[in-house]
């Protein structure tokens, strides 16, 4: 399973910006553990301590510098759409 940047950076920002159950991006997020880039960590709750927690993806510092990288490249070239071209393929290759 090869991730294109578009791919990387999309899941990436969501990681970011809030929290995503692990479940529902599982085979992305593994991928992502692999590399280091993501952790899975129990969500925190304090309104229900009585109800077992989900696990939720993090964004790592090396996340964070992909995520940035990402963006950079976004911002300095032309990016495809996944739909035309082909873009060049994120450090993500199986």
């Amino acid at each position: 399973m090869t991730l294109l940047n578009g791919q990387v950076h999309d899941v990436l920002k969501q990681v970011r910006l809030r929290q995503v159950p692990w479940h529902k991006k599982q085979n992305i997020f593994r991928k992502l553990h692999a590399k280091g880039l993501v952790l899975c960590v129990p969500q925190v709750t304090i309104s229900a301590p009585d109800r077992t927690a989900i696990d939720i993806a993090l964004l790592t510092e090396s996340g964070q510098a992909e995520l940035e990288r990402l963006a950079h490249c976004q911002r300095g070239q032309a990016w495809l759409a996944d739909t035309e071209e082909p873009p060049p393929t994120s450090r993500m290759s199986a």
